[in-house]
């Protein structure tokens, strides 16, 4: 998922789930006047495990409802049943329940919640690292980044770098392209069975690249994969972005090359 897709479902979680307010604005003034003081549920941990719970319904909810509606043929809206649809409703069933259960067993979900949120927190956490990272290196768009491509046939890597960073240069949304010209080795997956990629080293050609505001990372990485599959660049050759180093060979030129 890029960032501007994160943005976008922030954005309709926000205004397709705000009637997920009414349930719990419902359970805990109940639970407000049926509980004894100094017994209540904590107002900022019932808030903050709602939303919590109900973003990550919203996010399940969508992904599912839109790969059951277009599973099938289906015309280019059919997306919108998960994001209408699936998701508002998963999000307010999981309200309902959790707001449900926090006020009806206010001192063992007051145990309970906690932990639930700090395992979830860090499962999400470790699930969207990617987001995150190019969310940082979309920030940073000024400063270059590399492309690295990775083969194990080193005579097939020293073929098709070069052929990637000429056509690289090509790309109107792209600027300082540069191929380091050491090889080097990196970590990769490695693909020699599909059904059980590893992780190895393996040769590396690295292409430095800075992007052309106002491109996105998102952008330069669907065009250099549409490179890619133009150069018919087998599937076992690995691929991937990061950071430029500061100590590279390819430093960025003051103009386009």
């Amino acid at each position: 998922m890029s960032v501007d897709k994160f943005q976008y479902l922030l954005i309709a979680f926000a205004v397709l789930c705000a009637p997920c307010i009414i349930p719990a604005a419902i359970f805990y003034a109940r639970h407000r006047n049926r509980t004894p003081e100094g017994r209540h549920f904590p107002l900022w941990l019932y808030v903050i495990a709602l939303l919590v719970g109900a973003f990550a319904a919203f996010s399940a909810g969508t992904g599912l409802g839109i790969e059951s509606a277009c599973q099938k043929p289906a015309g280019n809206l059919c997306g919108l049943t998960g994001v209408f649809v699936a998701g508002p409703l998963s999000a307010l069933f999981t309200v309902t329940i959790a707001a449900w259960l926090m006020t009806l067993f206010p001192l063992q979900m007051k145990r309970l919640v906690p932990v639930v949120l700090v395992v979830g927190l860090t499962a999400g956490g470790y699930h969207y690292r990617d987001l995150f990272f190019s969310g940082q290196m979309a920030q940073s768009l000024n400063s270059p980044l590399v492309y690295r491509l990775q083969s194990a046939d080193v005579d097939a890597l020293q073929r098709y770098a070069p052929m990637m960073e000429a056509q690289m240069r090509k790309l109107p949304i792209l600027k300082d392209v540069c191929l380091d010209p050491e090889t080097k080795k990196d970590q990769a997956v490695i693909l020699t069975d599909p059904k059980k990629p590893t992780v190895g080293v393996l040769p590396t050609r690295s292409i430095t690249f800075t992007i052309v505001p106002p491109s996105k990372l998102d952008d330069a990485t669907r065009a250099i994969s549409d490179v890619r599959v133009r150069l018919a660049i087998p599937d076992t050759f690995g691929s991937s972005f990061a950071k430029a180093a500061s100590d590279g060979h390819c430093p960025p030129s003051s103009g386009r090359t």
